[in-house]
């Protein structure tokens, strides 16, 4: 499986040449992180020499790979967390490999962001104290960007896409007109099974930078340099941890959540989404 993975990888590069960052071999490294504020200690620890060898089987299965990543099938990637002040000496919540941690002032949520992009379908995830899990989502270098006539010529052409581009909608808050409407999918470096090689290819000429900062970027197949302090290969999972925290701070109104964070550039951007009843 390994060797078929990096002969892939080669091919790849073959194509791309010097678009993106060359991989020569897939990131299989065994990895861990830590943070600590207060009465509270979060560890993570990833073996993604094992993980990726099952993410590939349930992808196979057809299975959504997101949940099993946060399921008991996880052995190979979790977050523990010590809870100084509660009842419970440890938790392990089994979660996507990480490569940033960082804890609220409050000490109330925990943040795990991942610049690991090769068979990992969540490049971020909000924890809460007790380990409930917040929010988790996939960030990529480049979305598709459709506007309203682009999108309904495609699903009339094509009305077996709508189901999965539905389901891979990034987040909608405007209030423009039906025609005028700009939808994002989140359809590239996603290890997705909803996402076919047909629907792939139709979004091909829709490739778009992310809504949330142009300036991400990342290597052809391992990495997606999202955050600040992320290089793009991974370094800052070894436990080193940059001058200038990329996430900002966490706060929330009746709504929704709002993640304020630094793109690769230092500049802000604002990851959101709504409160569960």
């Amino acid at each position: 499986m390994k060797n078929s993975l990096c002969i892939s990888i080669v091919s790849i590069l073959l194509v791309f040449g010097s678009a993106a960052r060359a991989d020569f071999l897939a990131y299989a490294e065994t990895r861990s992180i830590a943070a600590r504020f207060k009465d509270l200690a979060v560890e993570h620890r990833h073996d993604w020499f094992a993980g990726s060898d099952k993410v590939i089987d349930w992808r196979s299965e057809g299975l959504d790979i997101a949940n099993e990543l946060f399921g008991e099938r996880n052995d190979f990637s979790s977050i523990t967390i010590v809870d100084g002040r509660g009842d419970t000496d440890e938790l392990r919540i089994p979660c996507p490999p990480l490569t940033y941690l960082w804890i609220s002032p409050d000490e109330e949520h925990i943040v795990g962001l991942s610049s690991i992009k090769i068979w990992n379908p969540v490049q971020l995830v909000v924890f809460a104290r007790d380990g409930t899990i917040i929010h988790s989502e996939h960030i990529a270098t480049e979305v598709a960007r459709l506007i309203g006539p682009q999108y309904h010529s495609l699903i009339e052409r094509h009305p077996e896409y709508a189901k999965p581009l539905k389901e891979l909608a990034l987040p909608h808050f405007g209030r423009e007109p039906e025609v005028f409407r700009i939808r994002y999918f989140d359809v590239f470096d996603n290890p997705d099974s909803r996402i076919s090689a047909e629907l792939f290819d139709a979004m091909v000429e829709f490739r778009s930078f992310h809504p949330y900062s142009p300036n991400f970027h990342g290597s052809v197949t391992n990495f997606v340099n999202w955050y600040y302090g992320s290089d793009g290969i991974g370094n800052e999972s070894s436990g080193s941890t940059p001058r200038i925290s990329p996430v900002v701070r966490l706060f929330s109104d009746e709504a929704f959540f709002y993640l304020a964070m630094r793109d690769p550039e230092a500049l802000p951007f604002i990851v959101s989404w709504p409160k569960l009843p």
